[in-house]
């Protein structure tokens, strides 16, 4: 795994905001990597799968979709399941998940993912409750699943929800862990 570094100023692209970052190439490329504190928000530079298009079964990167490993030593990530790290071992690659996408991003450009934040929208097509935990679905949505109180979790838990899931999205105090 590669140094770690938390950087306070970088850059953000033309909007100032690490949400709508989508480049093709990175300002500093010692940059790629790195994580930004941003009030509550925790942030990791990283690159999008060059694979993540259409022909994919889960399509091209959408806004509050997970984002899985695909290679943590070059920070690749995928928003395409069977592409992530142990994609290919039944479920595995939902103990990889790197992040949510906050915007549309295109195939091979850099993007910050969030990791960190509370009150965070994540993509779960159904079901959940408030204080329920919520780990990566199985399949190909590369959304979450609400995992009932009281029961242990077998997969990475990635926060803590709000409240139910509406029109395919849900409201999650989220932490991920920023490397496998």
């Amino acid at each position: 795994m590669p140094n770690e570094v938390n950087v306070q100023t970088m850059y953000t692209g033309p909007t100032g905001n690490p949400d709508t970052f989508n480049e093709p190439s990175l300002y500093a490329g010692g940059s790629l990597g790195q994580r930004l504190e941003k009030n509550d928000l925790s942030y990791q530079l990283v690159k999008a799968d060059s694979g993540a298009t259409a022909s994919t079964a889960t399509g091209v990167i959408a806004a509050t979709q997970l984002a899985f490993w695909k290679d943590p030593d070059a920070y690749i990530v995928t928003n395409n399941a069977p592409q992530a790290l142990g994609g290919q071992v039944t479920n595995a690659y939902r103990n990889f998940v790197a992040g949510v996408f906050r915007t549309a991003v295109t195939a091979g450009y850099y993007c910050y993912i969030l990791q960190r934040g509370s009150g965070v929208d994540i993509k779960m097509t159904s079901g959940g409750g408030i204080g329920q935990l919520m780990t990566a679905n199985s399949g190909t949505a590369a959304d979450a699943v609400a995992v009932a109180v009281g029961t242990q979790l077998t997969y990475l838990g990635l926060g803590r929800l709000r409240g139910a899931s509406a029109n395919n999205v849900v409201n999650v105090d989220l932490d991920v862990p920023s490397a496998p």
